[in-house]
C-alpha cells in the first residue's frame, strides 16, 4: 500500500504550527507544507449554508466581502484589498482568471477551503495582498466510492454526481454537476421601477454544466504522477441596474453574456524523499465568452455578437527541504496569458503578457516556542503584445521585489505573531488591456504596492473553546481602481482593522461560532473602497440532537457600504443600507450513506443590495438529498 504521508512531510506540517485548524486529510497535506493556514469552509458547514458558488462560501467569512467585478458578477474581497488581491489555488495550480478577473461564479467548487493570510509563504511564492485561497479536493479511499445529491430551491435546482477507486497503484476520480435558475425572487419590500417590477428578477437566468477527471499513478512510495481534465460551459443572464433613467437608456441597459465556457487539461508531480519534497505542475485552460447587448424590455438583439477567445499556459516547480530545526523552500513560476476580442463589427483587440516569479522562504525555530519566518520573491511581466487602439500610454514591462518577515511565539495553549511584510500585485492582463470597446486601455499600469503591518493572538480555552484577535494596517501605493472607461492608478490608500473569532464545543452536541471584523478604508482622493462595510459580524450555532438529527441557524449583519453609482455609470458613492440574514437548516440522516437537508435562506425577507441598483435575492426554500456509497 502506497504511503501517504513520510514521517519528513509530518514534521513539516507539524513545524507548520497548525493547531489553529481541524485534522487534515493526510492525502491533501502536501498543498499545507509552509506557513500557517486556517480551515474557512469546510464542505459539511458549507451544506449546512446552503453555499453553492465559490464567493458565497467565502463572503460567509467576516474576513471576506462581496463585490463585483468589471462585468458585474458577484467577488469576493478580503479585508478591504479587492478579490483581485487574493490568490485562489486548487492542488497548487492558480484557478483561471479571465479577462474581468477570477470568475467565482464560474467555478463551482466543492471541497474544504483553507486560507493562507499575507503573513506567511503562498503555494506559488510570497503570499499575495490579500492572501491565498486553496481549494482542497479529497481523493477517493476505497476500491470504488460514489456519491449523488440533488438540491431543489424556490429559485434554483442543483445536481451532482461523483465517483472514484483508489486501488494499490492508481487512483481515478470522476465529477459532473448541473445548475440551472430560471430567476429569483426579490424581496416583497423591493419598489417597483420602470425596468423591474415586484417578483422575479429580471434577465437572471443562469444555467451552468461541469465535468471533470483525474487519474493518477503512483510510481512507487516517493513519486506520484496526475493529470486532470476538465471542462464547464454557461449560460448567464446579466439583470439590468434596477435604477437605470429608461428615458436615456444608456448602453448598458439590458444585457447578458450568452456563453460561456473553459476547458482545462492540467498535469501534476509530486516526488517525496527524506527531507526534501518537489512538485511540478503544469497547466493549459481555453476560455470563451460571448457577450450580446439588447436594446430593450424585450431582450431583442442590439449588436452583432462579441467573442471573446482567451487562454493561458503555465507551470510552477516548488521545493522544499526540511530539517528539525529549519525549513526552507524555493518556487517558481512562469505563466503566459493570452486575451482577443473578435467580431460585432468591432475593432479586434489582442493582448498577450508573460508573467515570471521566483521566491525562497525559510522557517527558523528559534526554540520550542518561538519561531522566525523570512521570504523574499522578484516578480517580472514581459509584455509580449499589445494591439489595443485606445491605449493612451505604451506597453511597458513591469518589476517587483517584495519581502515579509514574520515571528510568532507558539506553545500548546497559544499562538501570538508580528509580521511586516512588502507585497506587490502586478496589473492583470485584463486591467491593462480592456474587455468592452468603449473602454481606454492602460498597458502601462504599474504594479500596486504595500505595506502590510498585522499582529495576531490565539488562545485555547478550557472545554474545546478558542478565540483569536487580530489586527493589521496596510499601507498602499499606487492602488489599481476601476474608474468611468478603464483601469487606472491612484496615487495611495490606507487599510486597517481587526478581527474577533470564537468558537466551542462547551456544550454537548452543539458547536458555535461567532466572528464580527471590523474595516476601514479610503484612498488619497478620500473615497472609501467599494463596498467594503465597516463592520460585519457572523454567529453559527451547530445542534446535534440525536445520530439522525440536527439543526443549524445562522444569523449575519453587513454594515453600510459605498457602492459606485452604476444606473449612471459614474463615479459618484451611494450608501448602501445596513442589513441582517438570517438561515436556518434541518438535518434528517436516517441510514449513514443517507442525509436529507431542508432550509430556509433569508428567513427575514430582508431588502438588501448586492451593490447600488443590484437587489439581491429574498426569502427562498430549498431540499436537499445526498447519497454516498
Amino acid at each position: 500500500m502506497i504511503r501517504w504521508i513520510t514521517p519528513p512531510l509530518l514534521s513539516t506540517l507539524l513545524f507548520s504550527q497548525e493547531f489553529t485548524i481541524a485534522p487534515i486529510e493526510v492525502e491533501d497535506a502536501r498543498l499545507l507544507v509552509d506557513g500557517d493556514v486556517r480551515e474557512i469552509i469546510p464542505q459539511t458547514l458549507s451544506d449546512a449554508r446552503r453555499d453553492i458558488t465559490l464567493s458565497e462560501k467565502l463572503g460567509a467569512d467576516t474576513s471576506f466581502s462581496f463585490v463585483r467585478d468589471a462585468k458585474g458578477e458577484m467577488a469576493v474581497s478580503y479585508r478591504g484589498l479587492d478579490f483581485k488581491n487574493t490568490k485562489f489555488v486548487e492542488d497548487g495550480i492558480p484557478l483561471y482568471t479571465p479577462n474581468t478577473g477570477i470568475d467565482a461564479s464560474f467555478m463551482m467548487q466543492r471541497g474544504t477551503l483553507y486560507f493562507r493570510d499575507g503573513t506567511s509563504l503562498a503555494s506559488t511564492g510570497i503570499s499575495s495582498m490579500g492572501g491565498e485561497v486553496i481549494v482542497m479536493q479529497k481523493l477517493p479511499k476505497n476500491s470504488f466510492e460514489g456519491s449523488a445529491s440533488v438540491l431543489i430551491a424556490t429559485n434554483d435546482a442543483l445536481y451532482g454526481v461523483r465517483a472514484g477507486s483508489m486501488q494499490e497503484r492508481y487512483y481515478l476520480l470522476a465529477k459532473a454537476s448541473y445548475f440551472t435558475r430560471e430567476a429569483f425572487t426579490l424581496s416583497k419590500d423591493f419598489t417597483p421601477t420602470p425596468i423591474q417590477a415586484q417578483g422575479e428578477r429580471v434577465n437572471s437566468d443562469r444555467e451552468q454544466k461541469n465535468i471533470s477527471l483525474k487519474a493518477g499513478y503512483f510510481v512507487n512510495d516517493a513519486l506520484e504522477i496526475a493529470t486532470k481534465l476538465s471542462y464547464s460551459q454557461a449560460v448567464y443572464g446579466f439583470a439590468p441596474n434596477t435604477q437605470e433613467n429608461q428615458t436615456s437608456p444608456t448602453f448598458f441597459a439590458y444585457t447578458r453574456m450568452d456563453p460561456k465556457q473553459l476547458g482545462s487539461l492540467y498535469f501534476y508531480g509530486d516526488y517525496e524523499a527524506d527531507i526534501h519534497t518537489l512538485s511540478i505542475r503544469a497547466y493549459y485552460d481555453d476560455y470563451k465568452d460571448i457577450y450580446k447587448v439588447y436594446d430593450d424590455g424585450n431582450y431583442t438583439s442590439h449588436l452583432p455578437v462579441v467573442t471573446y477567445d482567451d487562454a493561458r499556459l503555465g507551470t510552477t516547480l516548488k521545493y522544499v527541504r526540511s530539517a528539525e530545526v529549519h525549513k526552507s523552500s524555493f518556487t517558481f513560476v512562469a505563466e503566459q496569458n493570452e486575451h482577443k476580442r473578435v467580431g460585432g463589427d468591432l475593432e479586434s483587440v489582442s493582448s498577450k503578457v508573460a508573467n515570471y516569479n521566483a521566491a525562497f522562504g525559510d522557517i527558523w525555530r528559534l526554540n520550542d516556542a518561538l519561531s522566525l519566518e523570512t521570504g523574499i520573491s522578484f516578480a517580472y511581466m514581459k509584455m509580449l503584445s499589445a494591439s489595443d487602439a485606445s491605449a493612451l500610454n505604451p506597453a511597458e514591462d513591469k518589476k517587483a521585489l517584495d519581502g515579509l518577515l514574520t515571528l510568532s511565539y507558539t506553545t500548546s495553549m497559544q499562538k501570538s505573531y508580528l509580521s511586516v511584510a512588502k507585497k506587490s500585485r502586478m496589473p492583470q492582463l485584463y486591467e491593462m488591456s480592456t474587455y468592452f470597446p468603449w473602454e481606454i486601455a492602460n498597458p502601462a499600469l504599474k504594479p500596486e504596492k504595500s505595506m502590510q503591518y498585522s499582529a495576531g493572538y490565539k488562545q485555547k480555552l478550557a472545554a474545546k473553546s478558542e478565540l483569536s484577535v487580530d489586527v493589521y494596517y496596510y499601507d498602499i501605493r499606487d492602488v489599481i481602481l476601476n474608474e468611468d472607461s478603464g483601469y487606472i492608478n491612484r496615487e495611495s490608500a490606507i487599510n486597517y482593522g481587526g478581527e474577533f473569532r470564537v468558537g466551542s464545543d462547551y456544550f454537548t452536541k452543539q458547536h458555535y461560532n461567532i466572528s464580527y471584523a471590523y474595516t476601514h478604508t479610503q484612498d488619497s482622493a478620500k473615497k472609501p473602497l467599494e463596498l467594503i462595510p465597516e463592520h460585519k459580524v457572523r454567529v453559527e450555532d451547530s445542534i446535534k440532537f440525536t445520530k439522525k438529527y440536527a439543526a443549524f441557524l445562522s444569523y449575519s449583519f453587513v454594515g453600510s457600504r459605498y457602492s459606485l453609482n452604476s444606473a449612471t455609470y459614474t463615479s459618484e458613492f451611494e450608501k448602501l443600507d445596513a442589513y441582517h440574514l438570517l438561515d436556518a437548516q434541518f438535518i434528517y440522516a436516517p441510514v449513514a450513506f443517507l442525509k436529507m437537508r431542508a432550509g430556509v435562506k433569508n428567513i427575514l425577507d430582508a431588502l438588501y443590495e448586492s451593490a447600488y441598483g443590484y437587489p439581491a435575492e429574498g426569502r427562498s426554500f430549498y431540499f436537499s438529498l445526498e447519497a454516498k456509497i
